[in-house]
């Protein structure tokens, strides 16, 4: 563990806690989306206003993002536990801003944050409306499980899961 925390520490990366720096912060995120016309890629038009934006990340979503030298958030990951169900799941979304897309920095953080969270969940889910995601969500690990139809805003989406034997199996494991 201590290993994933100077890693977390190396790439700057942060769990969100509501205060005035951080909110800030996903205010500056939350324009980024918008003004690049990527908000829709990840969240619905009812989480359009910024109020109902920040209700994302409220716990117990676990909200982890990375920031450049500029303070910038350049990559974010939230986990939203299924409370009530029994196990040790939650929901995963994950977001990279376009210059670190690809990277292998982009790649250590996302291994990382997975990482991490194994040490809390079992079992990680996650829904895409992005065909073109999915042979990259299974080089980390993730089994499809199929599509929904209709499922988000009207789209079809893909439902996937990974566990952390997968995770570590995977293609991608090393570049953490």
């Amino acid at each position: 563990m201590k290993e994933l925390i100077e890693g977390a520490k190396e790439l700057d990366i942060t769990l969100y806690v509501p205060n005035f720096t951080s909110d800030a912060m996903l205010a500056s995120w939350y324009k980024h989306l918008i003004d690049n016309n990527e908000f829709e890629t990840l969240f619905t038009e009812a989480h359009r206003p910024l109020s109902k934006f920040y209700k994302v990340f409220e716990p117990p979503t676990v909200l982890a993002y990375a920031t450049d030298g500029s303070g910038e958030i350049w990559a974010t990951m939230w986990f939203t536990p299924y409370d009530g169900y029994g196990g040790k799941s939650a929901s995963v979304s994950a977001w990279t801003r376009e210059d670190h897309r690809g990277t292998p920095k982009a790649r250590k953080a996302g291994g990382l944050c997975y990482a991490m969270a194994f040490h809390v969940w079992d079992v990680l889910v996650s829904l895409t409306r992005h065909e073109g995601l999915l042979h990259n969500l299974r080089q980390v690990g993730y089994n499809i499980v199929g599509t929904i139809p209709g499922l988000i805003a009207g789209e079809d989406a893909w439902i996937l899961y990974m566990t952390k034997e997968t995770f570590e199996n995977s293609f991608r494991y090393g570049d953490k």
